[in-house]
């Protein structure tokens, strides 16, 4: 499972195009918003998959973060 923060707005509806992703959103007053992406388990190249059509959608990426399988959403 990985956490994938990137620069901008994404809405809940995104979660479907990435496969099933939890979307959530960090928007503080003096920072530019960051969107969430968790996804669900995934091998390297299915990653790598993800984060080359993030680039496509010209979106800037911020974080890929691996995180256990039981560890809530921060």
């Amino acid at each position: 499972i990985y956490q994938i923060r990137i620069q901008g707005v994404l809405d809940e509806s995104w979660g479907d195009y990435f496969g099933g992703q939890v979307v959530s959103l960090q928007d503080e007053a003096d920072r530019l918003p960051v969107t969430t992406l968790r996804t669900p388990p995934m091998d390297q190249s299915a990653l790598v998959g993800l984060v080359s059509r993030l680039h496509g959608l010209g979106l800037r990426l911020l974080l890929v973060e691996h995180v256990w399988k039981g560890e809530p959403m921060r």
